[in-house]
């Protein structure tokens, strides 16, 4: 499990909103299967903390919803849309 969360921690703290990326592959992602479901689960939540919370009031609302357009295509997340 610590390894889990190692890992986890890793590919998250690589990828932060701060950091500028040409495309999704540019974001690296994890060979465990368990840790991109864990990477699934929080850009999901994030996601929806973000759309209710910030979207278009957030300082950085356009980078941030990029950054979680990209994060979305390189784990194969489909957002429908509201």
């Amino acid at each position: 499990m610590l390894a889990l969360v190692l890992e986890y921690r890793n590919i998250a703290n690589a990828a932060l909103s701060t950091r500028t990326y040409a495309s999704a592959h540019d974001i690296v992602l994890s060979p465990l299967a368990d840790v991109t479901e864990m990477l699934v689960a929080d850009k999901m939540q994030n996601w929806q903390d973000f759309v209710r919370y910030h979207r278009a009031t957030h300082p950085r609302s356009a980078e941030l919803e990029r950054y979680f357009r990209l994060w979305h295509e390189r784990l194969g997340i489909v957002i429908m849309p509201a």
